[in-house]
C-alpha cells in the first residue's frame, strides 16, 4: 500500500496574495486618515480601527 502524504497548504496556492494585499492597505491608509473623527481611539492596525 502506498503512502499518501497530503499537499501542503499555503495561501499562495490558494489564491492569496499577500504582498498584494499589503500594497492595497498601503494605497488605503491615507484614505483612511482623511476620515478620522474625535471619536477615534487608534489608527489603521492589523484588523481595522477603535472607536
Amino acid at each position: 500500500m502506498s503512502e499518501h502524504k497530503p499537499e501542503s497548504l499555503n495561501y499562495k496556492s490558494a489564491g492569496v496574495d499577500i504582498e498584494a494585499g499589503n500594497t492595497l492597505v498601503e494605497r488605503i491608509k491615507p484614505i483612511a486618515a482623511r476620515t478620522r473623527t474625535a471619536g477615534v481611539m487608534s489608527g489603521l492596525g492589523g484588523f481595522g480601527s477603535m472607536f
